[in-house]
């Protein structure tokens, strides 16, 4: 079985969830959790290494975003019911979960709903509460906006950031390419000079995350 990008199911309340495949489809079964403004598809990348570790990566999409359907007053835990839904629904036994960002909280939420199955939990620079102090601290300047926006009563700036965030991804994503070469740690700019496959397949996962946008 080769990769999948569009796979999905239907959860017991009707809605859709949509999930990537990428690696080994026999290896380990890890669930990636996507950071802000990504989707099922910005794992891309990780694909050939999945394959060499013997990992099978699964990417879903949270609600609202690429394939998965919009749910109304979400909780983070509710996510949490979500993957334990999809993992018996892909006959998993154990899996492990990591996310990136602001995939961070959901990595928890399943750590609560799911502990028993759960092998590893991880997180990788994990977005925390935007009132939690020093929060903000080193933070790149537009996504300090977004957590000053997200704090207002408010959702009006909030609002109008993403969808700048989203014309500029469609009109013009070679200059998110070379904001990436200009801010990004040196490791990951040589990665990208080495791999520029690599910043083109995170901006294809970007633009999914607005698809829904797109389509109204």
């Amino acid at each position: 079985m080769g990769n999948s990008v569009n796979k999905s199911i239907i959860l017991p309340d009707g809605r859709v969830l949509g999930y990537a495949e990428y690696g080994d489809s026999s290896g380990f079964p890890l669930f990636y959790f996507h950071g802000g403004q990504e989707s099922r598809l910005s794992s891309m990348f990780m694909d050939s290494a999945a394959k060499k570790l013997n990992i099978r990566i699964i990417s879903p999409d949270r609600p609202g975003i690429g394939i998965s359907t919009f749910q109304d007053n979400r909780q983070f835990l509710d996510w949490g019911n979500d993957i334990a839904y999809l993992v018996d629904s892909l006959g998993l036994i154990k899996y492990s979960v990591f996310g990136l960002s602001g995939g961070a909280p959901h990595v928890l939420a399943c750590v609560i709903a799911d502990s028993p199955r759960i092998e590893n939990a991880s997180i990788i620079s994990g977005a925390t509460p935007y009132d939690y102090k020093g929060t903000l601290k080193g933070m790149w300047f537009p996504v300090k906006l977004i957590h000053w926006f997200a704090s207002m009563k408010s959702d009006k700036l909030l609002r109008w950031f993403i969808q700048n965030d989203s014309d500029g991804l469609i009109e013009n994503p070679e200059k998110r390419i070379k904001q990436f070469k200009k801010y990004l740690p040196k490791p990951d700019k040589a990665l990208m000079i080495s791999h520029p496959e690599y910043g083109w397949e995170f901006i294809d996962g970007s633009k999914e995350s607005y698809i829904q946008e797109l389509m109204l």
